[in-house]
């Protein structure tokens, strides 16, 4: 049973082109969309905009993370494998910065299958504004804690575990990431935080570990701002 991108029972968040609501265009990291459905079927449609290293595609199936390899260019089908039958939860999201675009038509369930009401998003929202390090470039290389970036060819990124988005995750708020490798932002406006080893870490680009560490102090700050909305009480 084909499923449109336009389905109000699908949970979208970050910064999407909806020119097209048959095609809605995934560009910044951590950008996703949720569905909750019945069956031992799923089936990802994903049309691939090649710009440069290899490109994957992050999910997480009922709480487990995994990724899939897409082609550099052109329409493709991604099947999910699921083991039982019954309740799903699936949280589809873009990995990796603009080295390409994704564009999602959509998704297959089982015939006679239904599909559920998402999980709503978090009330809290984060924007984030960053380079390669916000993106979670390179962080899964753990292997090099304090090592240089090894070789690579974009496998090692994952937004999933980008200081931004653990951030969010600890914060409970839904995260815009308009992360991209090599931009910076400059404005004396900013309220400034300083990691604490700020210039001690890996060299290149944080490991998950770091980015677990810096994600903490992030948070702790943030509590620190009273942001207007942001309290408990308020949520």
């Amino acid at each position: 049973m084909r499923i449109q991108p336009d389905n109000p029972l699908l949970v979208y968040s970050g910064r999407i082109d909806w020119s097209h609501s048959h095609a809605p265009v995934f560009i910044f990291p951590c950008t996703s969309v949720s569905v909750r459905f019945t069956g031992q079927v799923l089936k990802v449609h994903v049309e691939n905009r090649h710009a440069y290293w290899d490109n994957f595609l992050g999910y997480l199936l009922d709480g487990e993370q995994s990724v899939l390899r897409l082609p550099e260019d052109g329409t493709t089908e991604c099947e999910i494998p699921i083991k039982d039958g019954g309740e799903h939860e699936l949280l589809l999201f873009k990995r990796q910065d603009a080295c390409h675009e994704m564009v999602f038509p959509g998704l297959e369930i089982g015939e006679g299958e239904r599909l559920l009401p998402a999980r709503e998003n978090p009330k809290r929202r984060m924007e984030v504004y960053g380079d390669s390090v916000s993106a979670g470039e390179v962080s899964e290389a753990v292997e090099y804690v304090g090592k240089p970036d090894p070789v690579h060819n974009g496998e090692y990124s994952n937004s999933w575990y980008s200081c931004a988005w653990m951030t969010a995750r600890k914060l409970d708020a839904q995260i815009h990431d308009i992360a991209q490798g090599g931009i910076a932002l400059l404005d004396g406006r900013i309220t400034k935080y300083t990691f604490r080893r700020n210039g001690a870490g890996t060299p290149g680009h944080l490991r998950i570990p770091e980015a677990e560490e810096m994600a903490g102090e992030l948070a702790a700050y943030i509590r620190t701002l009273r942001i207007p909305g942001w309290e408990e009480e308020d949520l």
